[in-house]
C-alpha cells in the first residue's frame, strides 16, 4: 500500500450559504456533503478571499449612549449608523444634543464636552460608544458643566478580519485564549471598497477532526464582534490536503499469483486423498510394476543368450 496526497479546492460565496445571521452575512453555513471521512491525516489552508468593506464604522455595536440632566431621567440616544470622521461625528451629535457642545482638539485628537447646564450624566453602558469617543469609564456624574475625554477619538474602525470555523476543527491562540481562526486579514482599503487576500505563504493546519459533512465560516473583528456585510457577499477558497493509502497494483498481482499456486498444491495434495484418485495411483504403481517385471524378465533372457555365444 502506498501513502498519497490530495487536494481539494473548496469554493465559497455567501450568496449560496445559510445565512445564520441575516444580512449581516458573518455567521453563515455550507452543507458540502462528505468531504472528509475517517481521515486522521489532514490539513486547511484559506487560499484566497475577496470581502467587501461594507461594513460601518459605526453600527448597532458602539451608537448608542443615555444622558441625564439636573439628576432627572436618562434619556437614550442613537447616532445613525454608517462611516465617520471627527468633523461629520461631531454635527451628528450635535444634532442630536443641541443644548451641548462638542470639541475637537486637531492637536491631541480630543473630545470635550459642555454644556451651559452644570449637572448632567453620561451612561455609556449600552454599547462601546466609549471606546469610540475616547473615555475610559462607563459612568460619568458632571457637576461642572463639562468633561474632557481621556483619550482620542477612536474612529480606525475595523483594522483586522479574522475568518473562522468551528467545523474544521482548528486550534489556535489570540490574546483572549483559544481561538478557531483559519486566517486574519488586515483592513486596509478605505470604505465601499474590496479586501483581496492571498496566501502569499501557503500557510496550512492541522484539521483535528476525522470527518466533515459541512463547513460554518465566521467573519469577526479584532473583538471578536460579528461583522455586518449589509447583504454585501463575499467569497473565499479553502484548500483541504489529506493523506490516504493507495493499492499498490504490482503487490496486489503477485499475491494472486501466490495464492493461485498455493491452492493449486493443496488441490494437488487433496486429490492423492480422494478414493477415486488412490484408485488410479494404485493401477498406475501395478502397471509401473508389471512394466518392471518385464524389463528384468528380458535383460535376464539377454544375458542367458550371451552365455551360450561363448
Amino acid at each position: 500500500m502506498n501513502q498519497i496526497t490530495e487536494n481539494k479546492i473548496i469554493t465559497l460565496n455567501s450568496a449560496s450559504a445559510i445565512l445564520n445571521n441575516g444580512t449581516l452575512l458573518s455567521n453563515v453555513l455550507f452543507n458540502t456533503g462528505c468531504i472528509l471521512d475517517d481521515i486522521n491525516d489532514a490539513y486547511v489552508s484559506v487560499i484566497d478571499a475577496q470581502i467587501p468593506v461594507s461594513f460601518y464604522t459605526v453600527n448597532s455595536t458602539n451608537n448608542t449612549f443615555k444622558v441625564s440632566i439636573n439628576n432627572g431621567s436618562y434619556i437614550t440616544y442613537t447616532i445613525p449608523i454608517g462611516n465617520y470622521n471627527n468633523y461629520t461625528l461631531i454635527s451628528a451629535l450635535q444634532l442630536l444634543l443641541s443644548s451641548f457642545t462638542f470639541t475637537f482638539n486637531s492637536i491631541n485628537g480630543v473630545l470635550t464636552i459642555s454644556s451651559t447646564i452644570l449637572i448632567f450624566s453620561l451612561d455609556l453602558t449600552l454599547s462601546n460608544f466609549s471606546t469610540l469617543l475616547g473615555f475610559n469609564k462607563l459612568i460619568y456624574n458632571i457637576t461642572t458643566g463639562s468633561i474632557i475625554a481621556s483619550y482620542p477619538l477612536n474612529l480606525l474602525g475595523v483594522k483586522r478580519i479574522s475568518i473562522k470555523s468551528y467545523n474544521l476543527g482548528v486550534s489556535n491562540f489570540n490574546s483572549t485564549g483559544g481561538d478557531i481562526v483559519l486566517a486574519t486579514i488586515p483592513c486596509d482599503q478605505p470604505p465601499f471598497n474590496m479586501l483581496s487576500y492571498t496566501n502569499q505563504n501557503a500557510f496550512k493546519q492541522i484539521i483535528h477532526v476525522k470527518s466533515i459533512n459541512s463547513i460554518d465560516i465566521l467573519l469577526t473583528d479584532e473583538t471578536n464582534t460579528l461583522l455586518d456585510f449589509n447583504n454585501i457577499n463575499w467569497s473565499l477558497t479553502l484548500s483541504i490536503e489529506y493523506k490516504r493509502f493507495k493499492p499498490d497494483l504490482t503487490s496486489t498481482f503477485k499475491e494472486i499469483i501466490s495464492e493461485g499456486l498455493e491452492n493449486n498444491l493443496i488441490d494437488n495434495n487433496l486429490g492423492d486423498k480422494l478414493p477415486e484418485n488412490k484408485l488410479i495411483n494404485e493401477n498406475e504403481k501395478d502397471l509401473e510394476n508389471a512394466v518392471s517385471d518385464k524389463n528384468e524378465n528380458l535383460v535376464a533372457d539377454l544375458e542367458e543368450l550371451d552365455f551360450l555365444d561363448e
